[in-house]
């Protein structure tokens, strides 16, 4: 599951604006001389707002019209600044568009105001006013910032080198995925042919259609996937509009379902050292709970301002999380949770534990004052010291694999792949598949080093991406594959 912090805040945006756009084809009549409607604009709460600086969002369905969008801000509705033309941020599965730009400047401890502007065929719209309010000044974080260190001389037999790869049947995108006790991958995926998990052996699909059969039918969504200790598959289930359940598929095949709040979701998923399955609910109901392998349900409330996301086992008997905004959390089997604050610069995305003992985290990038997004790691131990590493490409780093032999492999938001060690020492980086600038959306590590990758979406090829190999293939479904990491 992408991550909430940014990534659910997106989609349920984006649902909000195709809910307007929808009203839109009620209210709107008066379309344009040619048949089509005006384009859709929102202006959306800013992200990074810190003492000086912040970032400036709009969503737009530009409904087939060539937009430019800017943003006009100041302290007041009279807006006395207007920025550059904004940068564009494509996001999968929807035909709106989001767009940011970054202002400096700023008093602290401040109100803005500020909203978008769209011109179109020398024509303009307006979003609706937004507020924000700047941090007054804070105490410097206590974190250790690193630049990463190039990988040496001998290190450079490529890292990234594709061995093997497919394509998802039509039309079928992958969510994510998992290694297997025996080191079969399976991948959870998002199609319209009812809810399926799909895995490979000699290099052969295998697809396991939960409804029996392939049949067309809403989109289903199968996500959120892990092995316990016993070779038993959890997972998280939504068909069509229906509300989640999390599912534990046995050897045998058979399945156990677990109902969850129709007004809720799920999340994330952890199986913890005793293999029982924890979850973490978003929605009305927040709360954590595991589930014992003898079924027995435990479920522990939480504070309305603590969303977590991303659970994984840490090496002490703790589950870890991400918390809300900028906190690192763990919490035990009594409900005693205990939140390391990273620091207000700090946005932590997905969590996982490396083979040093320590829990990495990938991050939002941050923009500098010279208007770029700079890709961080993370580093946090199970005592909260905190330690950054400056990753020299990509804007954000995103999905994250530990292996056994010391390596934190990486995706960034520009689709290339790397790692880092746990000493610093990032190593190449490339594409494996297409486009660089396309996401991959899951990552696991096997027992030998090779990671196993998902990938959201078919792209156009490209020849060369970051100096990296890629893997070029040619099918209606999603890539999926295999890489090796030799050093």
């Amino acid at each position: 599951m992408q991550r909430p912090n940014r990534t659910i805040a997106r989609i349920s945006r984006l649902f909000a604006v195709a809910l307007v756009a929808a009203l839109a084809l009620v209210v709107v009549p008066d379309a344009d001389a040619e048949g089509e409607l005006p384009p859709v604009l929102r202006t959306v709460t800013p992200d990074g707002v810190e003492e000086f600086e912040a970032i400036l969002l709009c969503e737009i369905s530009p409904h087939g019209h060539d937009v430019e969008i800017r943003f006009q801000w100041g302290k007041t509705k009279h807006y006395n600044h207007l920025t550059d033309f904004a940068e564009q941020n494509p996001y999968p599965y929807s035909q709106h568009q989001e767009y940011d730009e970054w202002i400096d400047g700023l008093k602290p401890d401040t109100t803005y105001h500020y909203r978008a502007v769209a011109s179109y065929e020398g024509k303009k719209i307006y979003g609706k006013d937004v507020t924000f309010k700047t941090k007054g000044p804070v105490a410097e974080a206590r974190v250790h910032l690193k630049a990463g260190e190039a990988a040496s001389a001998s290190s450079k037999p490529r890292i990234i080198d594709p061995v093997w790869g497919t394509s998802l049947p039509e039309l079928t995108y992958g969510t994510s995925v998992a290694l297997a006790p025996d080191g079969v991958p399976w991948f959870g995926v998002e199609n319209s042919s009812g809810p399926l998990l799909v895995s490979i052996e000699e290099d052969q699909l295998s697809l396991d259609y939960l409804h029996g059969e392939k049949r067309e039918s809403p989109i289903s969504t199968t996500s959120e996937l892990r092995f316990d200790a016993e070779g038993n598959l959890w997972f998280v289930k939504r068909h069509g509009r229906g509300a989640e359940t999390i599912v534990r598929r046995a050897l045998d095949g058979s399945l156990t379902e677990f109902s969850v709040p129709a007004d809720d979701w799920v999340n994330s998923l952890a199986v913890g050292p005793g293999g029982e399955a924890w979850f973490a609910i978003g929605g009305k109901q927040r709360q954590f709970g595991f589930i014992t392998p003898a079924g027995a349900i435990t479920r522990i409330p939480l504070p309305a301002a603590v969303l977590p996301w991303s659970l994984v086992a840490g090496p002490e008997g703790a589950i870890w999380f991400i918390g809300a905004h900028t906190d690192i959390g763990r919490i035990t089997s009594d409900g005693a949770v205990r939140l390391f604050s990273l620091g207000a610069r700090v946005v932590p995305r997905e969590l996982v534990v490396g083979s040093d003992g320590a829990l990495w985290f990938s991050e939002n990038g941050r923009r500098g004052r010279d208007g770029v997004r700079t890709a961080r790691i993370g580093r946090v131990t199970t005592r909260g010291k905190v330690t950054q590493f400056a990753i020299p490409f990509g804007h954000r780093t995103e999905k994250l694999a530990a292996t056994p032999q010391g390596q934190i492999w990486f995706s960034t938001d520009e689709g290339e792949l790397s790692s880092i060690s746990t000493s610093g020492a990032i190593g190449p980086h490339g594409c494996i598949h297409f486009s660089c600038r396309k996401p991959i959306v899951a990552l696991a590590a096997g027992p030998d080093g090779s990671v196993w990758f998902a990938s959201a979406h078919v792209f156009e090829s490209c020849g060369e991406c970051g100096g990296g190999a890629q893997l070029m293939l040619d099918n209606m479904g999603a890539p999926v594959g295999h890489i090796s990491a030799r050093r």
